[in-house]
């Protein structure tokens, strides 16, 4: 991931600058709201379907929602979040602080292998790169997904039937 240095650090600049603006809230992730957020997590998770013991990892975890939706259903799981905010992270690692099977990294790639893995709106954002530039970082990404997951991974992107604006 460090020969896409530039697209990450501008990709961070970005939603380091939401959670400063909103907090901890769905506009801090750049989310319109929490039933759009709870919505694509709902879709996301259908990738694990009825397993009530798994590990997840969640790429451009955000400020730890999923790992609140996934505490609320009682079930047995392990939880790594991966984010390249630190404004992000410090925002989940204050939420979760003490649960022992929640974890927090910097870096997608300190994330252990898991059964699955889920990256929710971490496409959104091209921002200024070339299209062949962006291609290759999701290409990148994917393959890391693919490498930390022993049964699936799930991941979400706007594509040219989105919203005008969003595109």
């Amino acid at each position: 991931m460090e020969k896409h240095s530039e697209i990450l650090g501008s990709v961070e600049q970005y939603y380091s600058g939401k959670i400063k603006t909103h907090g901890a809230v769905p506009q801090g992730v750049d989310w319109k709201d929490r039933d759009s957020q709870l919505l694509r997590f709902e879709q996301l998770l259908k990738i694990k379907r009825l397993e009530s013991d798994y590990s997840l990892n969640d790429i451009g975890c955000g400020f730890g929602t999923l790992a609140e939706l996934l505490q609320k259903t009682g079930k047995t799981f392990r939880y790594q979040g991966s984010d390249i905010s630190p404004e992000m992270l410090a925002a989940a690692q204050s939420q979760f602080n003490g649960s022992p099977n929640i974890r927090f990294f910097a870096r997608t790639h300190e994330l252990p292998q898991s059964d699955y893995s889920v990256a929710s709106g971490i496409f959104n954002v091209r921002l200024q790169h070339t299209t062949e530039a962006w291609e290759r970082y999701i290409d990148s990404v994917l393959s890391e997904m693919d490498r930390l997951s022993t049964k699936g991974f799930a991941f979400n992107m706007l594509t040219k039937y989105s919203d005008a604006d969003r595109m």
